[in-house]
């Protein structure tokens, strides 16, 4: 799980580095391009919580079957 889970701390810190390019492009104005980044950043921020579900559901389920293997096995 160690590498699903540093990949989810490398795609939050990009989101957080795009969220600050958006606010500082916002500062210096950037109009209808601004309002699509903000879009798309929200887009990607969605699907990024979406997946960080997907992924806790899955580690779950995985954590569940690992015991029941270890379970049969000393069986």
């Amino acid at each position: 799980m160690a590498r699903l889970e540093e990949a989810s701390e490398r795609l939050q810190r990009a989101l957080d580095h795009l969220e600050r390019a958006v606010e500082n492009r916002g500062r210096r104005g950037g109009g209808e391009a601004e309002a699509s980044l903000r879009s798309a950043l929200l887009s990607v921020k969605q699907e990024n919580q979406s997946l960080r579900d997907v992924a806790g559901t899955v580690s779950d389920r995985l954590d569940g079957v690992i015991s029941r293997l270890r379970q049969v096995m000393q069986s």
